[in-house]
């Protein structure tokens, strides 16, 4: 097995992470001209983060990204190249135990409300000149987005594929992860990884499955123990934190993509109704052809609808 194992992984150099997203036609690009520095960074003890800022350090807006569960802010280095070329400054990192960022033993370092407070902290060291802050968040990046808001107070907020609303129960997904055992975990996790990109891409835009791989290769590069970490003590923001939200925050823009089969355009929706009746000023952007990943599905729209509404706002 663990020939095989070697084996496989040799096949699959030219399919890597790095190599995917070097050859992807904008997200390449994108990399090689931000121009940023990447550093390790502890925010706190114990906990190093691989942060990434760019753009001019006397920049009146400050853009802050917050990538979903298990990701990384390379998902979205579009964005953060044209929000840069923009005139924005820029800071985005790998949430603990994802991408780059350091991967400690122990599940309570996972927990929702400890990374909502690293999110915090990454922002304020680095907010600069910057007299207001936009902050954009994906999937579970939302619930950071949100739950942060309070202190950053954010002129605008920027939510895609926004995944659980304020004070909603533990999906039936993440409680597999929460009782599971790692073993059994580790058993099922082709089949996890495949489930998740026939959910998160929309076929019909990925003719050559080369945003498959990039899925896959996410995917790959994930610590189930991590994973279980951050699935068992996962609570989604509640209704206080999100009404604090709301008041703290100006203009909220809500992305959804349409073929969405990981988090369905309703919750969107239903999310946009919510935060309305807190009184909210929020807009509803639905992006056609598109599943859970507009970032890397279609950048370049993506960026065209964030970049315009935080103009705007």
């Amino acid at each position: 097995r663990c020939e095989a194992r070697r084996a496989g992984m040799a096949a699959a150099g030219a399919d890597s992470y790095d190599a995917l997203y070097a050859r992807h036609a904008v997200l390449g690009a994108a990399l090689s001209t931000l121009g940023a520095r990447v550093e390790r960074s502890v925010v706190r003890a114990g906990r190093e983060l691989s942060v990434i800022e760019c753009g001019d350090a006397d920049a009146h807006t400050l853009l802050a990204l917050f990538h979903g569960s298990m990701a990384t802010w390379r998902q979205s280095s579009a964005l953060l190249a044209a929000a840069k070329a923009a005139g924005m400054r820029v800071v985005a990192f790998d949430t603990l135990g994802c991408g780059e960022s350091s991967r400690p033993r122990g599940g309570a370092a996972y927990a929702s409300q400890e990374l909502y407070e690293d999110a915090v902290r990454v922002v304020e060291q680095r907010r600069g000149a910057a007299r207001q802050v936009v902050v954009v968040g994906h999937s579970f990046g939302c619930q950071v987005a949100l739950a942060t808001a309070a202190q950053l107070k954010p002129a605008s907020a920027v939510l895609v594929c926004p995944d659980d609303l304020p004070g909603a129960a533990v999906s039936s997904a993440r409680a597999l992860f929460r009782w599971l055992p790692l073993f059994a975990l580790r058993m099922l996790r082709s089949s996890l990884s495949n489930g998740f990109a026939d959910a998160a891409i929309f076929n019909e835009g990925d003719k050559d499955g080369s945003l498959r791989k990039l899925c896959l290769a996410h995917n790959r590069r994930d610590d189930l123990r991590v994973c279980q970490g951050f699935y068992g003590h996962y609570k989604p923001i509640t209704e206080a934190h999100a009404a604090d939200a709301v008041a703290a925050c100006g203009r909220i823009l809500v992305v959804s993509g349409e073929e969405d089969k990981v988090i369905p355009p309703s919750s969107a929706r239903a999310l946009v109704s919510r935060l309305r009746e807190m009184g909210a000023d929020v807009l509803h952007e639905s992006m056609e052809g598109v599943a859970h990943l507009p970032m890397i599905e279609q950048p370049e729209a993506l960026q065209r609808a964030i970049l315009d509404f935080v103009r705007k706002a």
